[in-house]
């Protein structure tokens, strides 16, 4: 199988001793799914296959309930690659079945009246995020009125906000109440979410936000500059195990991480042959960190390549 080119987010998922790594294209006209199996120590690809090529511009995917993969994208018609759009649709949700065998047609989950940067879920409850596209940005949960329930009448969407109490004094929650102020991110361009936080990167002032689901905080800055290392498109941003952020940058090509005090790290350099990153996923074990790239093997614009790194912690 040919990996597919314009690699935006990516994740791994369990399947029996070993994992998926599951990619979604972000490519227009030939957008598609794809993912590789690996063995049970991450050595060894044992099969690969793609999973859909009825959706394009799949610049933002997640594992999601009962073993699907959520994928914002625009259906296609039979192989004449023309995009079935609705203007008044900005994104549409799909569900689709990562696993290999049969390949199932896309299911239509909801519309979105924004462009999506990312779509995560809280595997300890039952709730989806999705972050806006946008100059300036919102932050919306669904809830999911029943347990893995994706259908669209089961969805109620909320945006996390910030309110004022009697006393005065601020909070922030999630709230579907229209005179609430939602918090606004400048251009955010991917985020993802890990031990009960969702960490943010924003092209507009280079900066990295957390915000703990838990608290009635205020989204944190942890870094105010990310040295000039611009994080570039959809799913270049990745926490490992152990709760480290790594990130992709596009000045010179490569991978940073960002530590627990805020300081930036450049840990890989590959800009002679990976000038543009995406996919970055850590494998279950965490000893692992996957990178998809629109170049193959020594630059080659033919088609797209995946790499890993082991033992990054």
């Amino acid at each position: 199988m040919i990996w597919h080119d314009a690699p935006a987010s990516a994740a791994c998922i369990r399947d029996g001793k070993g994992w998926v790594y599951v990619s979604n294209s972000a490519d227009y006209a030939k957008g598609c799914i794809s993912a590789l199996r690996f063995s049970d120590r991450g050595d060894r690809v044992e099969s690969s296959w793609r999973i859909s090529e009825e959706l394009s511009m799949c610049g933002v995917g997640v594992p999601g309930p009962q073993g699907s993969w959520i994928v914002s994208g625009i259906q296609l018609k039979g192989g004449e690659w023309r995009p079935i759009w609705d203007s008044s649709r900005a994104a549409m949700l799909w569900s689709v079945n990562p696993h290999a065998g049969d390949v199932v047609a896309p299911k239509l989950i909801t519309d979105v009246d924004a462009p999506l940067a990312a779509v995560m879920i809280d595997r300890v409850s039952p709730f989806m995020y999705l972050l806006e596209g946008v100059e300036w940005a919102a932050l919306r949960r669904i809830r999911l009125t029943t347990s893995g329930d994706v259908s669209p009448g089961a969805m109620r969407t909320e945006v996390l906000t910030t309110s004022r109490r009697r006393d005065g004094k601020k909070y922030v929650s999630f709230t579907s109440t229209e005179d609430s102020q939602p918090i606004r991110f400048h251009r955010p361009v991917s985020a993802c979410i890990h031990g009960g936080k969702v960490w943010i990167i924003c092209d507009g002032g280079n900066s990295l936000y957390s915000y703990d689901l838990l608290k009635e905080d205020e989204p944190e800055l942890v870094v105010a500059d990310l040295g000039g290392a611009r994080e570039i498109g959809c799913g270049t941003i990745a926490v490992s195990p152990s709760g480290t952020v790594y990130f992709a940058i596009s000045s010179g090509g490569g991978i940073a991480k960002v530590s627990k005090y805020g300081e930036v790290t450049k840990i890989l350099e590959c800009k002679d042959f990976v000038p543009e990153i995406g996919g970055l996923a850590f494998s279950p074990n965490g000893r692992h960190l996957y990178f998809s790239t629109p170049y193959g093997s020594g630059g080659s614009g033919a088609c797209g390549a995946i790499y890993s790194v082991a033992k990054m912690d």
